[in-house]
This record gives C-alpha cells, sequence and structure tokens, in this order.
C-alpha cells in the first residue's frame, strides 16, 4: 500500500508498506522529504526479494548511499524496516540526519565500522540481529516504547542508571552473548521483559525485584543464570518464566501485594523447594513444576492457593511426600504427580472434589475398591501406570 499526497499536481509518496515501492525508492534514490514512513515487513520482503533480486545485489549500496541520500534531502523520514540480507552493510552515520526517525525496523545489516549515531527521536527499535557489543554511544531515547534486539551480539545492553521513562517492552531473546542485565531503576515503567533463550546471561541486577507495573518476565532457558534477587515486589506481574534454568536453585520471596500473578513456569529449575511466602500468591492458578529433580518438599502454606487448578510434579524423582494442606486446594482441577516418589496414595487427593484430570503411579497394593470411588466424582482422569 502507498498512501500519496495529491494536494500538489506532482505526486508525493508518504508511507510505503510494500518492499518492491521501498526498494524502488531507496535503489533508484527517489526519496523526497514528503517521505514519512517505510516500514517492510521481513516475511513479505523476503518474498518480494524473489522478484526484485536487484534490490539484494545492490543493498550494500543502498543501506548507505540510497539511505543518506534520503536522509540528506528530509526531515519527515520518520519511519522504516529494511529486509534481511547478509550482504547488507550500513554506515556508520546512515541515521545521522534522520532527525524525525520514530519507527526503525531491520534485520541482520552489518556494521563494519560501528554504529555513531541511533535517534534519540525513536519510539520503536527493532533491530533483529544487532552486531555490535553495545548500543550507540550517546543513545537516550526519551520517547522509547519498545526496544527489541533479538539474537543479537549485546553484552550488556547499558551501563550504571539510564532513565526512560516511557520504556514498556525490552526483548532481548537469544541473544547469546548478553553476561549481565543492567540497572533498571530507570525503567519504572516496564510491562515485559523477556531474556528467555540467553544462555550466557548470569546475573540479573537485583534492581528488577522494583519493577512493580511489570506484568511479565520470561527467563526460559537461561540456562547459565545461577541466582535471582531475594526478593521482588511485582504489583502487577501476571507470568513468571523460569523454565529451563536449569542452575537456580532458588526462588526469590515474594514480597507485598502481587495478587496478580497468575501462571508460574519452574519447570527443569533446580530448586528444592517453594518459598513459604508462595501463601502470597492467592490468585495463581497455574504452577509448573515438571523435572524439577532436586524438589523434596512443598510448604505447608500451599493450601492458601485458592486459584490453582493446574499443578505438574512430574519428574521430580525426589518428592515422596504431599503436605496434607494439600487438599485444601479447593479450586484444583488438573495434577500430574507421575514420575515421583510417592509410595502411597496421600489422603489428600480424596479432599480434591473438583479434579477433572489425574496423571500418577498407581502403588503396589492398592486397595480397588478405591478406583470406583475415584471414577465417581472425576469426570475425566488418565491414569499412568
Amino acid at each position: 500500500m502507498i498512501e500519496m499526497n495529491q494536494s500538489s499536481s506532482k505526486k508525493l509518496l508518504k508511507r510505503l508498506w510494500l518492499s518492491k515501492d521501498i526498494f524502488h525508492v531507496l535503489v533508484n534514490k527517489t526519496g523526497t522529504k514528503a517521505v514519512q514512513a517505510i516500514m517492510l515487513d521481513s516475511h513479505e520482503s523476503n518474498d518480494q526479494a524473489q522478484c526484485y533480486p536487484k534490490a539484494i545485489y545492490v543493498e550494500r549500496d543502498v543501506c548507505h548511499n540510497g539511505l543518506q541520500q534520503i536522509c540528506n534531502r528530509t526531515s519527515k523520514f520518520v519511519g522504516q524496516a529494511l529486509p534481511e540480507s547478509k550482504e547488507a552493510q550500513c554506515h556508520p552515520k546512515t541515521f545521522s540526519k534522520m532527525f524525525n526517525l520514530r519507527f526503525l525496523k531491520l534485520q541482520n545489516q552489518h556494521l563494519p565500522q560501528g554504529l555513531k549515531y541511533l535517534r534519540n527521536s525513536l519510539r520503536f527499535l527493532d533491530w533483529c540481529g544487532y552486531p555490535l557489543r553495545s548500543l550507540s554511544p550517546g543513545f537516550q531515547p526519551d520517547e522509547l516504547v519498545e526496544l527489541c534486539t533479538c539474537h543479537s551480539n549485546l553484552e550488556q545492553l547499558w551501563d550504571g542508571i539510564k532513565y526512560f521513562y516511557k520504556l514498556k517492552v525490552i526483548r532481548l531473546s537469544r541473544s547469546q552473548n548478553l553476561t549481565r542485565t543492567p540497572d533498571f531503576k530507570g525503567v519504572q515503567n516496564l510491562e515485559r521483559l523477556y531474556l528467555d533463550g540467553c544462555e550466557t546471561l548470569v546475573e540479573i541486577h537485583t534492581s528488577i525485584g522494583t519493577l512493580k507495573r511489570l506484568s511479565c518476565l520470561n527467563l526460559h532457558d537461561c540456562k547459565s543464570l545461577e541466582s535471582l534477587p531475594d526478593e521482588i515486589e511485582m504489583d502487577y506481574l501476571e507470568i513468571l518464566i523460569l523454565s529451563g534454568c536449569s542452575s537456580v536453585k532458588k526462588i526469590p520471596e515474594f514480597v507485598g501485594d502481587m495478587e496478580h500473578l497468575r501462571i508460574i513456569y519452574l519447570d527443569g529449575t533446580a530448586i528444592e523447594t517453594l518459598p513459604s511466602s508462595i501463601e502470597r500468591l492467592t490468585s495463581l492458578s497455574v504452577l509448573e513444576l515438571k523435572g524439577c529433580a532436586n524438589l523434596n518438599t512443598l510448604p505447608n502454606t500451599i493450601d492458601s492457593l485458592k486459584s490453582l487448578k493446574s499443578i505438574s510434579l512430574s519428574g521430580c524423582s525426589k518428592l515422596a511426600k504431599l503436605p496434607d494442606s494439600f487438599g485444601e486446594l479447593v479450586c484444583l482441577e488438573m495434577i500430574d504427580v507421575s514420575g515421583t516418589a510417592l509410595k502411597e496414595w496421600p489422603v489428600c487427593f480424596f479432599l480434591l472434589r473438583r479434579v477433572k484430570s489425574w496423571c500418577f503411579p498407581v502403588p503396589e497394593g492398592l486397595n480397588h475398591r478405591i478406583c470406583p470411588f475415584l471414577f465417581n466424582y472425576c469426570q475425566s482422569r488418565f491414569v499412568g501406570l
């Protein structure tokens, strides 16, 4: 789609959305000061590239010369997105004169000479495969709302405290060189933080525990991460994902009002127990503990989870007993205790009247009179033998 301004006899392109039009502007250097936005979806661009192979061959020059020509001739270049190309190389000053750049979406552009400028006017930055170890020096985008640098070479996002009052989303997923997170004191309005797949991440700054507006924290497969802050106080946290954090032995204590936390994934961690402060999570509905091979006990305070509907303890091979308070989980609908060390049928199971799906080993010598009783009050179930 192309939006044109027909107020004058000469039609001026204002917004470009199709790759063929963007390639035409960049390759033929036809950008004018009327251009306000160029946004190209990477999937769509790859399809279009097959029809415009010349654009791929010349993209190295396009990044430097084509964009440089446009930014030299206009201050209304508001947004741009370029397709993925292994040959693409950007000049370090490519963005230096794009004073009103608001939206930037790039993928795998090479920066052999570094990058001297990233516009502080940016509101959205999505640079998959960002090639440098750190962001541009002096980058202080006060209007930035979302920062995405998945699959990047970043070793750290920034040093010290930086204040981004409008920043709501940070995505650093699968950034394999990232070893530590920044100080989060200056991003108190952050709502979502994605660090999944950052396998060399070893340190989470303690200030993360004070992000009271954070609703989603994803640390999936951060295999080198060994410790977390002692406490977290996140009033709006809804989803906590620590799946695959195989070196994490202890999770933080839950402090303050955390009534919004609904889902916790701890599967594949090295935890031995849960903190007693889990009783604060009165809205928790899903607790995933599958494959926690070191888990040997559950806290007695687990009965405070009055909203819990699903719990998986599958593969918790050291868990030999459930607390009596387990029977007070009045909303529980699904339970999986297969692969645990339970030797006998927990008495507390008979108090779980809402359970619809079971998965558990049948203890040797089980009185067969118990089975009809279970079938009467379970709507559906499956039994692992």
